[in-house]
């Protein structure tokens, strides 16, 4: 079974959601695996489904890189996860790693443990990542120096050492 194999926006920030990061569920997000399209050059939105019917007709609003937006409409491009704001706890789940086409990525505020995944470095097209506030240990992975399109990164307040690459 397949839960939201289109989704592109997974926005559930400031609840109060607990327990582990739920992993299984981000291995269906295939619209965020293989993102179809990626590298055109024209800019195109989402308007219709395969039924013809619209698709997202209200509009959305996300803090980015710590900046209010509000999306009227929203690109094919655009691929977020936000679950910050919560109570999660564990470590951060390996299958988000398959998630290589998503850009934004917050984890920030929650009670999440373990070392930084050396596989975020592997999310080329990630643009922000946020994972402040959290009881992460051990050093900030060398591999995050491949993230070519990453322009916020927030590891604060957390328990890491050693020097930042």
């Amino acid at each position: 079974m397949f839960f939201f194999p289109k989704l592109r926006i997974f926005y559930l920030s400031q609840n109060e959601f607990s327990g582990s990061l739920p992993a299984e569920v981000f291995e269906n997000f295939r619209a965020m695996i293989n993102l179809h399209g990626a590298d055109k050059c024209k800019i195109e939105y989402m308007s219709k489904n395969l039924d013809g019917d619209a698709m997202y007709e209200d509009s959305v609003r996300l803090v980015i890189k710590c900046q209010e937006f509000e999306l009227e409409r929203i690109n094919t491009i655009m691929t977020v996860i936000d679950l910050s704001s919560n109570h999660f706890e564990g470590v951060v789940p390996k299958t988000l790693m398959e998630l290589v086409s998503f850009r934004l990525l917050n984890l920030s505020h929650n009670n999440l443990r373990g070392h930084i995944p050396l596989e975020l470095g592997q999310l080329n097209m990630l643009e922000a990542l946020d994972l402040s506030w959290n009881r992460l240990t051990g050093k900030v992975p060398q591999e995050l120096t491949r993230l070519t399109f990453l322009t916020k990164l927030n590891l604060s307040q957390n328990l890491l050492i050693g020097r930042i690459p």
